[in-house]
């Protein structure tokens, strides 16, 4: 038997937007003890969506992100393939000192991405 106590902020997964992708990865991520969020504006997504250690809040990613939704021991996932879901939780995310920032996409969608993404953020 022993007893674990972490010091300092608890890892946090930050799903930028729901899919069936963020799903799993929400449940996987409270099984490894991950605090974590899903921020999702989309009613008509987030309405029938409950999983036990998921906090859902309906505001845009980027918005809880530059609001401070990021610290060191914070991963962001982004899984919708919405650029305005995606696109703008990179660019604020970028700003943090979050561990890990990924997107997913094929190689076509990544290609688009990053372009938008040096148009209008300059990455």
């Amino acid at each position: 038997e022993s007893i674990r106590n972490r010091m300092g902020a608890v890892y946090r997964v930050l799903l930028a937007g729901l899919s069936p992708v963020a799903e799993f990865c929400a449940s996987f991520a409270v099984a490894m003890g991950y605090e974590v969020i899903v921020c999702d504006p989309r009613v008509e997504v987030t309405s029938g969506f409950s999983m036990p250690g998921v906090e859902v809040r309906g505001v845009l990613p980027a918005v809880f992100i530059a609001e401070g939704g990021c610290h060191s021991s914070t991963a962001v996932l982004a899984l919708t393939h919405d650029p305005k879901l995606d696109d703008l939780s990179m660019l604020e995310a970028v700003r943090t000192e979050a561990f890990y920032i990924g997107a997913m996409g094929s190689m076509r969608t990544s290609s688009k991405r990053l372009e938008r993404l040096g148009r209008i953020g300059g990455l």
